[in-house]
């Protein structure tokens, strides 16, 4: 939640409690549990392209916001 107020894209497990909060695709990406392949993969995405971080981030501000309003 922090990292989402803060405007950071995630990258979580696929498991109960990210998924309440991180919409794959949109506000970050949700990897299956001991998925190296998929976690590096993401970063890689994430790492390579600015604009979606921003985008991510964002998105993500904007879900903790409707959050605690």
């Amino acid at each position: 939640m922090e990292a989402m107020a803060a405007g950071k894209p995630i990258i979580a497990t696929n498991v109960r409690g990210y998924r309440d909060l991180v919409i794959d695709g949109v506000n970050g990406y949700l990897v299956p549990v001991n998925d190296i392949e998929a976690t590096v993969k993401a970063i890689i995405k994430l790492t390579e392209n600015k604009n979606l971080r921003v985008k991510m981030g964002g998105e993500g501000r904007k879900i903790i916001q409707e959050l605690c309003h």
